[in-house]
């Protein structure tokens, strides 16, 4: 015979059973980008600077112009590409007003290469874009490269990069990279 009191045990235990079999039942969803985002130190860099490079993995570059000319860029889910970014940045004191100074190069690159070899008009093909940022009046920004050269080789454990760049839109510190991303 059912009484009330076991009426109300078996309601909980199987609200409890429920709850268990909801919490278990549920899994979290992996990112189907799989992005992998490796940041490491740059061993040749300026003195008194930090120097980096950020490899992003299945992700590729938009690139959109404003309507007063500037460039700038978005980052987008993509298996086939991935990014690089690699950022220069001036050490200046913690007290100085508008002291920083920083510049980037960024740019894409296909996941299945083996090997990139481009030479000036052809940089495009990566959508490289040149950053310089600091307080300097109309000198700021993103600017397409379009003169220079990329030599890149990548397997599974390492891409090696190589590139000398010229911008002549504005002021650049940085005109080449040697680093490698393990």
């Amino acid at each position: 015979i059912l009484t009330e009191n076991n009426h109300n045990i078996m309601k909980k235990w199987a609200l409890k059973l429920a709850l268990v079999t909801i919490i278990f039942s549920c899994k979290s969803i992996k990112n189907q980008s799989d992005t992998v985002n490796i940041v490491v130190d740059s061993k040749t860099c300026f003195p008194n600077s930090k120097c980096t490079l950020e490899y992003i993995k299945n992700k590729s570059l938009e690139v959109h112009q404003d309507e007063f000319g500037g460039y700038y860029y978005h980052q987008k889910t993509d298996s086939n590409k991935s990014i690089l970014i690699y950022k220069y940045e001036k050490n200046v004191p913690k007290d100085t007003k508008d002291g920083y100074y920083n510049e980037q190069l960024v740019f894409e690159i296909n996941n299945s290469d083996s090997a990139i070899n481009l030479q000036d008009s052809d940089l495009s093909k990566t959508k490289m874009l040149f950053g310089r940022f600091c307080f300097c009046k109309g000198q700021t920004g993103y600017f397409p490269v379009n003169q220079g050269k990329l030599n890149l080789h990548q397997n599974k454990k390492e891409i090696q990069i190589a590139a000398s760049f010229k911008v002549t839109k504005v002021p650049q510190t940085v005109f080449e990279i040697h680093e490698t991303v393990k």
